[in-house]
């Protein structure tokens, strides 16, 4: 019995400093990138940086957990951990500062927090278009505008060549 009550504080110990090990890093991007809540993190999708994904910082928990909003393909609006935002998106692109008083920047967690759930659609409802739903009231995204602009001029161009 004393054995296993050995293995299982181990164990549990050993836990809590991965965890501790997490909100330190965490803490540390944070700083390293001027993190605010409703600030938000641009990431490169693709190798060559043609495509970005966009994400919303929301600040920490009462446990020192930072968490970020975005929304994913096949998940739709998420909340996850800074850790693991980083943990596949190493590289940012760069960090669109929310200029705000303490509370537009609560309000804009608050709205963020309220889209968790919704579903992904690359048209409509993209990463980009939640997060500036979120900070401006209105879903856009540059991404798409530019390349159904491109699509639409070459879909021109090509109709004008054939006549």
């Amino acid at each position: 019995m004393v054995e296993f009550a050995k293995e299982t504080l181990l164990e549990m110990t050993l836990s809590h400093l991965k965890t501790k090990i997490k909100m330190n890093q965490e803490l540390r991007k944070v700083f390293e990138l001027g993190l605010k809540p409703g600030d938000t993190i641009v990431t490169p999708k693709s190798e060559f940086n043609l495509v970005q994904h966009h994400a919303l910082y929301i600040g920490s928990d009462d446990y020192g957990s930072h968490y970020i909003t975005e929304n994913i393909i096949g998940k739709g609006v998420s909340l996850t951990r800074l850790s693991s935002f980083f943990a596949n998106r190493p590289k940012v692109t760069r960090i669109n500062r929310l200029k705000a008083t303490a509370y537009q920047r609560r309000r804009v967690v608050e709205m963020a927090l309220s889209k968790v759930g919704k579903p992904y659609d690359l048209i409509n409802y993209n990463c980009e278009h939640f997060v500036t739903e979120v900070t401006t009231n209105r879903p856009i995204s540059k991404q798409v505008s530019a390349t159904i602009g491109v699509v639409g001029l070459g879909l021109l161009f090509g109709f004008l060549i054939k006549n």
